[in-house]
């Protein structure tokens, strides 16, 4: 539970501190980057709320997925497994799935698996509870 917790705090928190500098701002800043890598749910979610919020969501999300296949690897060799399994985020339990394991360990499956479920089961509440916020 650990891992997926730390990916929800820091992707959030990095987020935050983004949307500082950024001119959409800290909200959509973080409301975007809430999809953990889900590059299909987190714009659906979005997209009431703001297409501009959506559509930068998924292009974010995307290049995540893209990023992280490209990472993994990289990491798992250069930090450790742990941090491979984290990179991902909610797709580590399916795209991202064959090549954590193959970056890591075998035994890093099930780290990897319920990391992405439990990630991609907080994506439905996170992305509309960041959007209700009165900010």
């Amino acid at each position: 539970l650990l891992i997926p917790a730390a990916v929800a705090a820091g992707t959030l928190g990095a987020a935050a501190v983004a949307g500082l500098f950024l001119p959409m701002g800290v909200k959509d800043a973080v409301a975007a980057s809430a999809g953990l890598g889900w590059y299909s749910l987190a714009p659906t979610l979005l997209a009431p709320y703001s297409l501009t919020v959506s559509a930068t969501a998924f292009l974010s999300n995307i290049m995540h997925e893209l990023f992280s296949i490209v990472a993994v690897p990289i990491v798992a060799q250069k930090l450790g497994y742990i941090e491979a399994v984290a990179l991902p985020g909610a797709t580590a339990m399916d795209t991202l799935l064959p090549v954590v394991v193959s970056a890591t360990a075998d035994r890093m499956a099930i780290y990897s698996f319920a990391s992405g479920l439990i990630l991609s089961l907080a994506v439905p509440v996170l992305v509309p509870a960041i959007i209700a916020l009165p900010l």
